[in-house]
């Protein structure tokens, strides 16, 4: 029981107990059994919340608001992926139209919901994403005319510095053959930014959000270790056991599992009110659970 399970406790019980005040006009014997769960008292005769403005916290609204939008980016970019959110990865790089946003406080936020290793601000996606720029011929094709093929192999010749340049101006020159300079504008292309082997970008204009998608072992086994505590949290709740009990553990797995077990022991403990695991190569008598695309058998034995 940490600080921050006690806030969430605290903040539950304050939502559940305003709720059921606020609903007893409505559903009165709902309400009253949450209620009187929750205090022990009646909630017919407990007094109708009032609101209260100096509860309100606009700019931690809007803040948080910003850490839900770069969460759902998170989040779209790992379903494109298909990379489970149990499966962790090295990073995430921000980049933000907003610079009044002092990230530092919930950086912790966005690497929690998102599963990610290391958070980072960055200027822009360069490092991350190639530009690829080519004429837009439904847009722009008849303005060029004869040009319109020497526009798009202008355009698409452009090196990385030079497409940022002109993006950046919003213009460039182009010679034609005949020594004609004609005048390209950043609204006759199409701009494309194309991410780097290993990363994965979206954006809704405001922020910009890349992820390191790339595994390395040590990653994609605590992926695994993530897995196998999921399968285990299914089966207590499969056994109807407390929430607060503490078991031990037998597991029955190949020589790859055992490894991930014995190197993600600490996290396991943590994470499943678990005081010891027992690793046996003979049949254990329990559950077979699937982890990925491993099995095994195990067995919880309550203290």
């Amino acid at each position: 029981m940490n600080e921050d399970k006690v806030a969430a406790y605290q903040v539950l019980y304050e939502v559940l107990t305003k709720t059921s005040q606020l609903l007893a006009p409505l559903t009165p014997f709902i309400a009253e059994d949450v209620y009187t769960n929750l205090t022990g008292k009646s909630v017919h005769l407990s007094a109708y919340p009032t609101y209260d403005d100096t509860l309100i916290n606009a700019q931690l609204e809007k803040e948080m608001a910003a850490v839900l939008q770069v969460v759902e980016l998170g989040r779209s970019i790992r379903n494109t992926a298909s990379m489970k959110v149990k499966q962790p990865l090295a990073s995430l790089s921000l980049i933000s139209s907003n610079q009044e946003m002092d990230w530092s406080s919930y950086r912790n936020i966005v690497l929690d919901e998102l599963n990610v290793k290391t958070f980072y601000e960055i200027g822009d996606e360069g490092e991350f994403a190639t530009i690829k720029l080519k004429l837009d011929f439904k847009k722009s094709g008849a303005k060029f005319g004869k040009y319109a093929n020497i526009a798009n192999k202008w355009v698409q010749q452009l090196g990385q510095e030079e497409a940022k340049a002109f993006i950046d101006t919003g213009y460039g020159m182009m010679e034609t053959d005949a020594g004609e300079s004609v005048k390209v504008t950043l609204e006759d292309v199409l701009v494309e930014k194309v991410a780097k082997d290993g990363f994965s970008s979206a954006t809704n204009g405001e922020f910009t959000v890349i992820l390191d998608v790339a595994l390395t072992e040590d990653l994609i086994q605590e992926g695994v270790a993530r897995e196998l505590i999921r399968a285990i949290q299914e089966y207590r709740k499969k056994l109807n056991l407390p929430i607060n009990m503490y078991i031990d553990i037998v597991v029955n797995a190949d020589d790859y599992l055992q490894h991930v077990i014995e190197k993600f022991k600490p996290m396991l403990k943590e994470n499943l009110l678990m005081q010891n695991i027992v690793i046996q190569d003979k049949k254990v008598d329990g559950e077979e659970i699937v982890v990925g695309q491993y099995k095994a058998t195990i067995q919880l034995i309550t203290l």
